[in-house]
């Protein structure tokens, strides 16, 4: 899946019709309060406009042969609330789309705000497609107490994901020491292979490391911060840099 921001359906059906080949669904992102993406008139931009969100989505929908699903926020009481929260998902599902995600926190709020998975609960109860919980589901039991208070059984995991990969095998034994290096080799490489500029890298890296800075000296993690390309961090981090056989190898599925 690939998740795009779009502030209209012109440039939105560019995007989507470009990439169609390469992914197995798209979702609009209407959740993301940074400045980087409001000042586009992007991301919980579109939590108050409905009128053009649902434009960008028919649009969308209309030019894909790919599921379109959307992600959003939960409204706070002085935006409307509740009541809010049912337009916007009666939106989304007369746009076409195949499923929302919501980040339980209001449009404002820092990632370290209180969620309200429990304001999920009648937003799955009216919704007629599935309802993916998002938002502070950092372990097991986070995950577990968001599906009683929410009644949601699909999550989609962030930060939570990136310290802690056996979020998705539940009762699986810990990642030992070799374990999560080899999680941070595969992460900085998949960071490079993207095509991420360095910057981008270095901040996929900082958030692989939450959990895992045991297994990388001080020192070394200092020096990974000052790193003006690939290369220098690949040295720095001492991963070995993969050969073009190898990433072959990695797509077709060979151990």
């Amino acid at each position: 899946m690939l998740q795009i921001g779009s502030s209209d359906d012109v440039s939105a059906v560019k995007a989507v019709t470009l990439l169609e080949r390469d992914v197995s669904a798209f979702d609009l992102n209407c959740g993301c309060n940074m400045a980087f993406s409001t000042k586009g008139d992007m991301g919980i931009k579109r939590m108050f406009d409905l009128e053009k969100t649902s434009a960008i989505l028919k649009a969308m929908a209309r030019n894909v042969n790919v599921p379109v699903t959307v992600k959003t926020r939960i409204y706070g009481e002085d935006q409307g609330g509740l009541t809010k929260d049912l337009e916007f998902l009666r939106m989304a599902e007369l746009a076409g789309c195949k499923a929302i995600a919501l980040h339980a926190r209001f449009p404002d709020n820092a990632r370290s705000a209180p969620t309200h998975h429990d304001r999920l609960k009648a937003i799955v109860e009216a919704a007629s497609i599935p309802v993916i919980a998002n938002g502070g589901l950092m372990t097991e039991d986070d995950i577990t107490q968001c599906r009683e208070a929410s009644g949601c059984t699909s999550f989609m995991l962030a930060r939570g994901a990136f310290s802690n990969v056996t979020l998705f095998n539940p009762g699986g034994s810990p990642p030992t020491p070799a374990d999560d290096l080899r999680y941070l080799e595969r992460l900085f490489h998949n960071s490079a292979d993207c095509g991420l500029c360095i910057m981008n890298t270095r901040f996929n890296m900082n958030f692989g490391l939450r959990g895992r800075k045991s297994v990388v000296p001080k020192d070394v993690r200092e020096a990974m911060q000052r790193a003006k390309t690939h290369t220098e961090m690949g040295k720095i981090l001492g991963f070995t840099p993969r050969t073009e056989s190898e990433e072959l190898e990695e797509k077709r599925g060979v151990p």
